[in-house]
């Protein structure tokens, strides 16, 4: 029999051993901490230091950058600033000639002295003077002598700008003002931008001005950035240097007697060519940073760098700034010494501390021992007793607290082990109980894969009944597919049992039940563990999510819709702008011209193209987030006749209606509802290329038990016989640019979807190929007759009679402003435009003072940057409350203009409106009492 050791021996051996290890441990772990902390501190110093640095130059260059971006913006201001008073300067020197000549000189002999006084005078950057007439007669024009005394009216710049018209414009507009255009340059053979100040000489009616050319004041701004860029320094020999894109050095901080040299080819000790490096990376959009080696001046040996450089493209040309990498080195290696001092230091010190505490240890653990022989004897005898039986340990006769203590812990524990017994008997019944409750399937398998128990929504689910399932291996009864995955509850299982992790399967999965039936399920399954944390099994809990997935793919739909529908608003609204302006210019045109005018043709065929792009920003419009339809009751059999005549006319495919004339009314913008069918159809005539039949059936339905649609609606179901919609497209179909026809551009079903939601309502699709599809939409309804709304029609206006009115007409498209006033000036209106609301405002209120006030405003809605005709309104009419004012805009789902009474406003215009409309809109309200 092995020989029992002493336990007080054993703990003096092992609180020895302990001590010791725990001394070394400790050591070990604070030398190797601080060996660690060092060398995680040098990788952080460097990378601080690197990341210091880089933030450093980066910083130094973005201020060179904004200061080259400040002095090039203030080219133009400067030019202005220049070009303006050396206008007012030659204005003043023409008055002066003129009065003290006026009384006794001729009108012709005056004009030659101010024409002889401004000629030859010159100024910075190319300028001069030149004089024209308010009819555009060219008086003075230094570079173009020969053109003294012709007109110049129809002179254009590069860009087509009609040069002397615009000036005349000006002049007569405002009397003095700014004008932008190209020009050709003296002495060279290329025009450029140019900034001019004109101002109008009124005694002669002549227009005096001079202008610069912009890349002499950006020449001269370049040069003197330069050199304030070659005096910056930051740091401890920190400097900027610049060069353009062809390798010319422009400023260098450090070594400015490379300025003007070619560094295309230069190389760093590497053999890289750095000059090109630095190029490339500042044409990237954000800078970038270069790594290289590099000889300081002055030292012989090169050292590690990093430099950013950062491009200005409108001058082709960097910025950059660098910094040495090895400073650091010095610093890290002191820190490397120290380390290696104190380490030695703590080893001494550790061992004295633990010599010392061993020998209290084995002076203390003697001690001890002595005393605690009697009581462990006296202990072990009762616990003998107590574990020879199922008897309590009697601990009358234990002597220590400490022991009869345990002794007490030990009877209760008795008492707790039969307590638990009868609680798990109890606790297994409500188990039961609530397994069989619960909504979400609950199966447990042992180790082995085999069924144990099941709750009834497991058994519904799969199929199987618990007295069935039970001993069965899960596969057999709990079949899921997860993509190509058969049996995916087999590697769901391995996994857990390898693991022991929950492993757990949200998407994808699809039970096959007993009978074949397929449900979309979220599953996990988790590990059974018994005291000892073992796994003797597996629980797997499942529920039904098909109906979920339904709901999360429609919110996705109408997720895409609208995020594209941002997009079309935005376009729309300004294509509709462009688009009433080109209309209003058309129909000037042909009205100009008879009939008969070769042109005519034309102008007419272009009047029909933008009629149709009108319909394009329609379409566009369906998709954009804003305001309601124009809602009205209508009868859906009118709007599918009118469809289907459109649309089927002249093809091979007939249409069988089921159309009942107690059909109840459908509340819908006529408009886009029109839009609905006609794309159905069209897309049904494409899916019947050699003909075929289209069915459409409607009838009331209440209450159609569809997800969040309630109330009354109208079912419509559009059925073809055509090659149906293959199953992996299904979902896509009603996706913005998606199309399976090499025609089609996506936008369809997308505006289909798009109208009907926004129409309160719902559409679903079927599809079997080579057999058809079927659209099934749901529209809310009205049960009674629908009250009619009077609607205002269009009269022509050819035959009345131009009323005399003071219109106000506020938009920030200058076409716009063009044409309508032209309009309206035509009809013996007065006009005045305003481009925001702060000047209609500011105009309304002086007319009002002068004592002519204005009879009619018409307001754009969407103002850029400025106060639009929603906030406007307010303004005016708390002004002048009985203002009348039309509404404009080309986004015609603004609630303003679904609801214009309600916010102010006396009638709507929708872009793009025929200049007939207008003109119509302003009759009815000045007719109005």
């Amino acid at each position: 029999m092995k020989k029992k050791v002493s336990l007080i021996k054993l703990i003096r051996f092992w609180s020895i051993i302990l001590l010791l290890a725990i001394a070394t441990v400790i050591s070990t772990i604070d030398i190797t901490a601080n060996y660690h902390s060092l060398s995680i501190n040098t990788k952080k110093i460097r990378a601080d230091y690197l990341k210091a640095q880089q933030e450093n130059i980066r910083h130094e260059v973005g201020r060179v950058i904004d200061m080259i971006r400040y002095e090039r913006k203030q080219c133009t201001i400067l030019a202005q600033e220049q070009v303006k008073q050396r206008v007012y300067e030659a204005c003043a020197i023409a008055e002066n000639i003129y009065e003290v000549n006026k009384n006794s000189k001729s009108a012709d002999e005056i004009k030659r002295m101010i024409v002889d006084a401004i000629s030859p005078i010159r100024f910075p950057a190319s300028g001069y003077y030149f004089i024209a007439s308010l009819t555009g007669d060219n008086i003075l024009l230094n570079n173009m002598p020969d053109m003294t005394g012709k007109k110049l009216l129809e002179t254009q710049d590069l860009d087509g700008r009609y040069v002397v018209k615009d000036i005349i414009a000006i002049a007569k507009r405002s009397g003095e003002g700014f004008y932008k255009y190209t020009w050709m340059k003296p002495n060279q053979k290329i025009s450029l931008a140019k900034s001019s100040f004109v101002k109008l000489f009124k005694p002669y009616n002549w227009i005096i001005g001079a202008g610069l050319y912009i890349d002499d004041v950006e020449t001269m701004v370049k040069e003197k950035v330069m050199k304030r860029i070659n005096d910056i320094r930051f740091g401890t020999n920190g400097y900027i240097f610049v060069g353009d894109w062809q390798g010319i050095v422009l400023a260098h901080g450090a070594q400015p007697k490379l300025i003007g040299s070619n560094m295309w080819n230069s190389k760093d000790s590497k053999g890289n060519k750095v000059n090109q490096i630095f190029i490339a990376a500042s044409k990237q959009p954000n800078g970038g940073y270069i790594n290289y080696w590099w000889r300081e001046p002055g030292k012989s040996k090169a050292r590690p760098k990093i430099a950013f450089t950062k491009g200005v493209p409108a001058w082709k040309l960097f910025v950059g700034a660098g910094v040495y990498l090895d400073d650091i080195d010095t610093d890290i290696a002191a820190m490397h010494n120290d380390l290696n001092n104190q380490t030695k230091q703590k080893v001494i010190i550790f061992i004295i501390i633990t010599a010392l505490v061993v020998a209290i240890i084995i002076f203390l653990i003697d001690l001890l021992s002595r005393k605690l022989n009697n009581d462990f004897n006296i202990y072990s005898s009762s616990f003998a007793k107590a574990a020879s039986s199922d008897e309590e340990i009697d601990h009358a006769y234990i002597r220590f607290a400490e022991l009869d203590k345990m002794a007490r812990y030990a009877n209760k524990m008795l008492q707790d082990k039969i307590a638990v017994k009868q609680h798990l008997l109890t606790e297994k019944e409500h188990l039961e109980v609530t397994l069989r409750s619960i909504s979400e399937g609950v199966i447990t398998i042992d180790s082995s894969s085999r069924v144990l128990t099941m709750n009834d929504a497991a058994a519904k689910l799969t199929g199987w009944h618990e007295q069935q399932a039970t001993g069965k291996i899960i596969s057999d009864i709990f079949n899921i597919t997860n993509g190509d995955h058969k049996n995916h509850i087999n590697e769901i299982v391995n996994k857990v049992l390898t693991t022991g992790q929950t492993v757990e399967h949200t998407n994808h999965n699809i039970l096959i039940s007993k009978a074949g039936i397929k449900h979309n399920i979220a599953a996990n399954a988790a590990p059974l563990r018994d005291l000892k944390n073992n796994i003797h099994g597996i629980v797997i809990v499942f529920k039904d999510i098909t109906a979920r997935l339904k709901r999360e793919e429609e919110r996705l739909k109408a997720n895409k819709l609208e995020s594209i529908g941002i997009l079309a608003g935005g376009i729309a609204h300004n294509f509709n702008n462009i688009l009433t302006g080109i209309f209003g210019n058309i129909e000037f045109a042909k009205a100009k011209l008879p009939g008969t005018h070769q042109a005519y043709k034309f102008i007419n065929t272009a009047h029909h193209a933008m009629e149709r792009a009108t319909e394009l920003t329609k379409q566009l419009l369906t998709f954009a987030k804003g305001g309601d339809p124009l809602i009205e009751s209508l009868k859906i059999q009118d709007v599918i006749n009118n469809a289907l005549e459109f649309n089927l006319s002249g093809s091979n495919v007939k249409a069988k209606l089921n159309l009942p004339d107690e059909l109840w009314q459908i509340k819908a913008d006529k408009g886009q509802l029109n839009q609905i069918f006609s794309n159905l159809i069209i897309n049904a005539k494409h899916a019947m290329p050699d003909g075929g039949n289209i069915y459409i059936e409607a009838e009331n339905c209440p209450s159609p038990g569809i997800p969040n649609l309630s109330g009354d609606f109208i079912k419509i179901t559009v059925k073809d016989d055509g090659v149906g919609i293959p199953a992996k497209f299904i979902k896509q179909i009603f996706d913005p640019y998606f199309t399976t026809k090499q025609t089609g551009s996506g936008l369809g079903l997308a505006t289909v979807h798009s109208i009907i939601s926004r129409h309160n309502g719902h559409i679903a699709v079927e599809s079997t190929p080579q057999i058809g599809t079927v659209f099934t939409i749901h529209l809310p309804s009205v049960k009674t007759s629908p009250r009619q709304e009077e609607s205002a029609t269009v009269s022509s206006i050819e035959h009345t009679s131009p009323m005399s009115a003071h219109i106000l007409l506020m938009d920030d498209e200058k076409m716009i402003l063009d044409v309508s006033s032209t309009l309206l000036e035509s009809c013996g209106y007065q006009v005045e435009i305003a481009t925001d609301g702060k000047d209609a405002l500011k105009k309304y209120r002086s007319a009002t003072a002068n004592g002519q006030p204005f009879d009619l405003v018409i307001m754009d809605l969407t103002i850029p940057g400025g106060m639009g005709g929603k906030e406007t309104i307010r303004k005016l009419l708390a002004f002048a409350p009985s203002a009348k004012v039309i509404a404009s805009s080309g986004y015609s789902t603004d609630p303003v203009i679904a609801n214009y009474k309600k916010y102010g406003f006396k009638g709507q215009l929708i872009k793009p409106f025929r200049l007939e409309v207008l003109k119509a809109e302003v009759a009815r309200l000045l007719n109005e009492n």
